[in-house]
């Protein structure tokens, strides 16, 4: 109800000009007094710099001036000037519209103006023109509309619960507008109150409320000219000849101080209607049809999120908060912190950013607010809190948040011949200044083998630079030589999707490529002297084959005269296989297998050893010799021989008469004791 909805309006109060004003206190809008004697009263032009009127000083319409002339109208197949007929009062619902059929003594209606002004709160301020200055009181009403759909007679609009009728009223010969304010009132708005107690002139619903006085609680303020105003300076707004006394009125109204703080109400037409008495209830005679407005006590907050790269980002949440002093800077600590904006049921005003990247929040007051981002999507950085301005002047306000990318950076790890490495270590680092979001260095995380990823990483830093990272190696595969530092930047897309499965080379922001460090082994050959000392010597000249994994010859070495060979620049890591070929007269050992474990060259004293040590062989020869030499008699012997570990040898061999044995058929290679027992054969 309007009477509870003006309660909760501030109450403005006159202001007094260098020359005599009764504009409303916040207003800029001059609205001259008319009701002291020698007042010129109201005027078009700009008198104070610094203020507004409906022109300026040169004449020139102020910029959000609309005017709205009378025009005629055609009804069936007349036209003529627009009016209300066959009885039409205020409270009808649909008015009966007509062409002409204003008598002559009552207002015939020329133009009206409106002009809204956002100035903390939100004034609207309106004039009349009209052709003369008629017997008996001047009745004029501006209809704000909620609407602008046409009602059944094709002109008016329909009327909506809370519409408002501002009411002009000045008594015969008066100089000092009163001016009132009715609000539309319907069975569902009135709360359960019977029509007789909250309409003004009726007792059924819809009808016009009880009459506000907003001139008596300084709400509302009029003026009305008491001098001709010259043609000169009409600028426009006359028909040609100027205006004569009494022809040219205006009224200013606090929209804020009506509506209050705690109800949102936005008017899409206006339209200007004469009565035919100051009785509320007396027909309706000229009107000026309705004119398109949007006025309002709030306005739409519109946030719009992307990303760093302009693309639009749906899912982020923002809470808005009442930019409370000081203001300008969003604050949550200090003795008046932001405070959370509670909607009309006391919950947090929220608003999350759809599919095309924004959000709006509709019904908000004029006033300073802050917004912040209380839900930010996966992988990207929060924008920090923006504070604005909502004035109802800009039907929109746009806030606009700039999340940053979080990237990745995936390096591949390979040997020299390409192939993933295992067992590397990296770490980032940032070149770029300002770059303080993610604490540095951090190190990257191997998987799958050969590939280390980190998360997290901003695109750009604040300034919006893109960021420029360093990796490092700081641990290096055994066997291989470090590689060196390289820069790359961060990639918008998370390790799990990049290792999903194993990257191609493409695909990795780095390759850091290891070249294997080179081993040797170093083989030993001794051999034995009995007669020397020491017995274990070296063995010169013994040739050595070395072989890879693949049983493929890498190299060929000789021992030198300390029996020592080496092979150098095998990679380290491998297995490789060294086979000796036994010079003759010695027992050699079986092929041996030797990694190599480390980087050495020959005659660094670090390479990896190997020794092969030959037995050398003997002969002897058992022979038997008959003795008889007459060619009759004739013996024989016997031979078995045994080694101390080895078993039997020899077992019971005969030997005749120049028969021989040497110790290679004997099978006396291995050293050892051997005994023999010769039979000889009697």
């Amino acid at each position: 109800m309007l009477g509870a909805v003006i309660g909760l309006g501030a109450l403005s109060t006159v202001v007094w000009a260098a020359h005599p004003l009764v504009t409303l206190t916040g207003s800029d809008f001059e609205i001259e007094r008319s009701f002291t004697a020698g007042d010129p009263g109201a005027n078009i032009k700009l008198d104070d710099m610094g203020r507004i009127d409906w022109t300026d000083a040169g004449g020139v319409l102020t910029s959000g001036v609309t005017v709205v002339p009378d025009e005629d109208i055609t009804i069936g197949n007349k036209t003529d000037d627009s009016a209300f007929g066959q009885g039409t009062s205020e409270d009808t619902a649909v008015p009966s519209v007509v062409a002409g059929g204003v008598p002559p003594n009552k207002s015939d209606l020329k133009k009206f103006g409106i002009y809204v002004e956002e100035d903390g709160d939100t004034f609207v301020n309106v004039f009349w023109t009209r052709v003369q200055d008629p017997n008996g009181t001047t009745n004029m009403d501006f209809e704000f509309n909620q609407s602008d759909v046409v009602s059944a007679n094709g002109v008016t609009p329909i009327r909506t619960a809370d519409d408002l009728l501002l009411q002009y009223d000045l008594a015969n010969g008066g100089t000092k507008p009163e001016l009132f304010l009715s609000q539309w009132i319907t069975a569902a708005s009135a709360g359960g109150a019977a029509a007789s107690t909250v309409c003004e002139a009726t007792n059924k619903f819809p009808c016009w409320g009880k009459k506000q006085n907003l001139s008596a609680a300084n709400l509302a303020a009029g003026s009305i000219n008491n001098v001709s105003i010259l043609h000169a300076d009409a600028d426009g707004l006359d028909e040609g000849a100027g205006l004569d006394a009494r022809t040219f009125g205006e009224a200013q109204f606090n929209l804020t101080g009506i509506v209050g703080s705690e109800e949102c109400i936005s008017f899409g037409s206006v339209y200007l209607k004469s009565r035919s008495s100051d009785s509320f209830t007396a027909a309706l005679k000229d009107f000026i049809p309705p004119e398109s407005v949007d006025i309002t006590n709030c306005a739409t907050v519109k946030i719009i999120k992307k990303d760093d790269a302009g693309t639009v980002l749906e899912g982020a949440e923002f809470t808005i908060y009442n930019d409370n002093a000081p203001t300008g800077t969003f604050n949550l600590d200090g003795a008046t912190p932001d405070t959370v904006l509670l909607d009309g049921a006391g919950e947090t005003v929220k608003c999350t950013t759809l599919a095309n990247g924004t959000c709006q929040i509709t019904d908000i007051f004029a006033g300073l607010y802050c917004a912040k981002e209380t839900v930010v999507p996966p992988n990207y950085i929060g924008s920090d809190p923006q504070c604005f301005e909502v004035d109802p002047a800009i039907p929109v306000t746009e806030v606009e948040f700039t999340n940053r990318r979080l990237g990745s950076i995936l390096v591949k790890k390979a040997d020299d011949d390409g192939a993933a490495l295992a067992g590397a270590v990296f770490e980032v680092i940032s070149d770029t200044p300002d770059q303080s979001d993610v604490s540095l260095p951090v190190t990257l995380t191997e998987s799958p083998t050969g590939y280390h990823c980190v998360d997290g990483l901003p695109i750009k830093n604040a300034s919006l630079d893109v960021v420029s990272y360093t990796v490092s190696e700081t641990t290096v595969p055994e066997g291989y030589f470090g590689a060196s530092d390289a820069s790359t930047s961060a990639v918008f897309e998370t390790c799990a999707t990049r290792t999903e499965t194993t990257p191609a080379d493409a695909d990795v922001n780095l390759i850091f490529e290891n070249e294997r460090k080179p081993g040797a082994i170093k083989i030993t050959k001794t051999t034995k002297d009995v007669n020397g000392d020491p017995t274990t010597i070296a063995h010169p000249g013994v040739t050595f084959n070395i072989y890879d994994d693949e049983d493929q010859l890498v190299g060929t070495q000789v021992t030198d005269v300390n029996g020592v060979a080496c092979l150098a620049d095998l990679n380290v890591g491998d297995t490789y296989k060294v086979e000796e070929t036994a010079p003759t007269g010695y027992a050699g050992e079986s092929a041996k297998n030797v990694e190599v474990t480390g980087d050495a060259t020959c005659g660094s004293g670090d390479e990896d050893t190997v020794s092969f040590h030959n037995t050398p062989l003997g002969k002897f020869t058992i022979s038997y010799d008959s003795l008889p030499m007459d060619g009759h008699g004739a013996t024989k012997a016997t031979v078995s021989c045994t080694g101390e570990g080895v078993g039997t040898v020899i077992a019971e061999t005969d030997l005749f008469d120049g028969d021989s044995e040497t110790s290679s058929s004997l099978n006396f290679e291995t050293q050892a004791t051997y005994t023999c027992t010769i039979v000889v054969d009697p």
